[in-house]
């Protein structure tokens, strides 16, 4: 899908939560996991994290890097594969967070917890410009973590 296409139907449409899996290209991972086993903001340098934030936002200037990992205290849910997310700024949390949902193994009768910054849970209606705006950390990167509740019985 070329850079293109992606700025038209972003423009053209706007995405349902039942459609937002199949548009994944929309919120693109840029980072594939390999040998990670712990958190990026700790294992990797905070100049090697700044340097790649400028780079990524000097290429795609209106999207919003996102990293997210899973919580210490998941023990269910597997780590995601890709941990770093480009996501447009006009997405609202609910739709990233409906996102990664479709990319982990959760049975219906768990929900998603996604923390900002491992300390709140954001509003699901606000926009990730706002969350963004509000929660990014010193390095550029937006910081979530996620975990599975049980919510029935």
């Amino acid at each position: 899908i070329s850079l293109t296409s992606l700025r038209a139907v972003r423009e053209s449409e706007r995405l349902t939560l039942a459609g937002w899996c199949q548009q994944l290209p929309l919120c693109s991972g840029f980072y594939k996991l390999d040998n990670f086993l712990g958190h990026l903001k700790t294992d990797a340098p905070a100049d090697s994290r700044i340097h790649e934030v400028n780079r990524v936002r000097s290429r795609f200037p209106y999207k919003i890097p996102v990293i997210v990992e899973r919580s210490p205290q998941e023990k269910r849910l597997p780590q995601l594969e890709k941990i770093k997310f480009l996501v447009p700024p006009e997405i609202t949390m609910g739709q990233f967070v409906n996102t990664i949902r479709c990319k982990l193994p959760l049975p219906p009768s768990h929900s998603l917890c996604v923390m900002v910054s491992g300390r709140q849970v954001a509003s699901l209606a606000m926009t990730m410009s706002q969350v963004y705006s509000e929660n990014r950390d010193q390095d550029g990167f937006l910081y979530l973590s996620y975990m599975s509740q049980d919510v029935f019985g």
